[in-house]
């Protein structure tokens, strides 16, 4: 597998963390709101056949600067990637970085080829808020009972980062004004794959018949027998279907054992 190495640049003032690696088309993705997941599998088995770019938002990780709102976090990962590429993208977020890229799709199409959006965190029902979860049922929900994860990824230490990560993006994601994003989400010119557990507690599925009623060019795919977070609680099977995906776009038939469309 590729190996990733950590870089950084500037933008507008602000100090973009990044990871890079491999060979082939750009790749861009984009985050969940725990931060980069740096030596994740998924990333370095997408670089066997990509390369990979997957920047931290300002904020996050060790990039700079502050944003006030996940609109101005989309336009500076699309200032990220006119800077990196001069080429359209292929698109790939989860969870709050699966919202960062359907704006950064809707505002610049142009810097798109392809989008995968992995259970966007949008359109939650309304209530009151839930209650917080012990730290081992929340790894649970999130990760699943055996995730691909790098050595020292469940250390405090890392834990602790992850929780100022979800500090500095939660509010912008309760900032998302849902019918705002829905308008903006006509506006997607790229095929875009909504991908979702089945068995996801932190994002309900039924929303992707959301995504799929408003963007032009938009199929959904769900694996069972995973967590939130496709990309490490099912990376033998997320990374196929992307990287089938990706190289077909409109003409995408899921075939990987164990999912359901």
């Amino acid at each position: 597998m590729a190996n990733l190495k950590q870089s950084e640049l500037e933008l507008d003032g602000r100090q973009i963390q990044y990871l890079e690696g491999g060979t082939g088309e750009p790749l861009v993705f984009l985050h969940a709101v725990g931060g980069s997941v740096p030596g994740a599998p998924f990333l370095e088995q997408l670089a066997d056949n990509f390369h990979v770019y997957a920047p931290s938002a300002p904020g996050f990780d060790g990039s700079t600067g502050a944003v006030g709102s996940i609109v101005e976090v989309a336009d500076v990962f699309a200032a990220f990637v006119k800077q990196v590429t001069d080429q359209p993208v292929q698109l790939v977020g989860e969870s709050f970085g699966a919202v960062c890229a359907l704006w950064l799709a809707a505002r610049q199409p142009e810097a798109v080829r392809n989008l995968v959006a992995v259970a966007p965190f949008a359109f939650l029902p309304p209530g009151p808020p839930p209650r917080p979860l012990p730290p081992k049922e929340l790894a649970l929900r999130n990760f699943g009972p055996a995730p691909a994860v790098p050595d020292g990824f469940f250390t405090p230490e890392a834990g602790q980062q992850r929780a100022r990560n979800a500090g500095q993006g939660v509010p912008l994601l309760k900032g998302n004004d849902p019918e705002v994003f829905r308008a903006a989400l006509g506006k997607i010119e790229a095929p875009t794959l909504v991908l979702w557990s089945t068995e996801d507690q932190q994002v309900p599925p039924a929303l992707a018949t959301i995504y799929q009623d408003a963007i032009p060019r938009c199929s959904a795919t769900f694996l069972p027998d995973s967590a939130h977070s496709l990309t490490l609680s099912a990376t033998e099977r997320f990374v196929p279907l992307v990287a089938d995906f990706l190289a077909t776009g409109e003409l995408f038939v899921a075939s990987v054992p164990g999912e359901s469309r």
